[in-house]
């Protein structure tokens, strides 16, 4: 009879600990929200008052403020959402929470909110975008005025969408800037004439330095074979005429160091070997160079693109 009375005792004992536990977690999560809804600040150090052992309630807890009407309680419904996002296992509260994010892409276009938001879905890989989250950015994509067109086509050309080429082919865009990003989407894409406009402007007969730096980041995101090959034309020049990317740094720096960090973020394979201890490839000595100059030369134009992050 005791050892019957302990098996029903036990467990009931254990799931009240556990209720009471994570009421406790999320009783906290609401409470800071309670305080930014009522205009106060919160610690600063918020994170680090959680205990996370239950956060699938707490994610699904920050999903539902995110279309709050205040911005400090969506910018912080997005903040306590990321923290939690990499703690959660189950991947509906994943789903979930992704799809609300980008409906605020939806619902607020011009919102705060919507730049860190935007950061935390390139942080993302391929695989945690849902058809549904998919069908979500696809239909925001089709406002062509909206203020992150050209940020979200770049997601959506990352992901490989269905369709989505046609769609962007068929957008001019509203600003050089959303145009800009709009070619570098179609480019990832592996379309031709976008790759021709972007890389003849680089080529070295008719750019500028300044306009390699432009499209540095636009060149790594890219991710295809002409990436690589413009990179290693770099590393091989024999240039000494590029600007930094660092604007406190005036001067000029072998265009070897930026096709080094290209090859750098592009490939999976990069000889990291070949670099400074700090990884910086703009502080690479003569014979850092003549390494990785060597290596590009063995590679004779065959590259294992990492094509998996953004």
């Amino acid at each position: 009879m005791k050892n019957l009375v302990k098996q029903i005792v036990i467990p009931l004992f254990l799931l009240l600990f556990s209720t009471i536990s994570f009421s406790q977690e999320s009783n906290k999560l609401f409470n800071f929200f309670d305080s930014l809804i009522s205009g106060k600040n919160i610690p600063a150090d918020w994170a680090n008052q959680m205990n996370c052992n239950e956060p699938e309630p707490m994610l699904e807890l920050s999903a539902g403020y995110l279309n709050h009407q205040q911005s400090t309680v969506r910018i912080f419904a997005l903040q306590s959402g990321f923290f939690l996002y990499n703690k959660v296992s189950d991947p509906g509260s994943k789903n979930n929470f992704i799809k609300k994010v980008l409906a605020g892409f939806a619902e607020r276009p011009e919102d705060d909110a919507n730049a860190l938001a935007f950061e935390f879905l390139k942080s993302l890989k391929k695989q945690e975008f849902s058809k549904e989250a998919q069908t979500i950015l696809k239909n925001i994509l089709t406002n062509s005025r909206h203020e992150y067109f050209g940020d979200l086509a770049m997601l959506a050309s990352y992901l490989g969408m269905n369709g989505i080429k046609q769609l962007l082919i068929a957008n001019n865009g509203q600003d050089e800037m959303t145009r800009q990003k709009i070619q570098t989407a179609l480019a990832r894409l592996g379309d031709k004439n976008a790759l021709a406009g972007i890389f003849d402007q680089l080529s070295p007969g008719t750019s500028q330095t300044s306009t390699i730096v432009k499209w540095l980041p636009d060149v790594i995101f890219i991710k295809q074979d002409a990436s690589a090959d413009f990179a290693a034309g770099l590393i091989l020049s024999g240039r000494f005429d590029c600007k930094s990317p660092d604007p406190a740094n005036n001067f000029n720096i072998p265009c070897a160091c930026l096709g080094a960090a290209i090859l750098k973020e592009i490939l999976i394979d990069f000889p990291v070997e070949y670099l400074p201890a700090n990884l910086d490839v703009y502080s690479l000595s003569s014979s850092q160079l003549e390494n990785i100059q060597n290596w590009v030369r063995e590679k004779k134009g065959k590259y294992n693109i990492n094509r998996d992050q953004y």
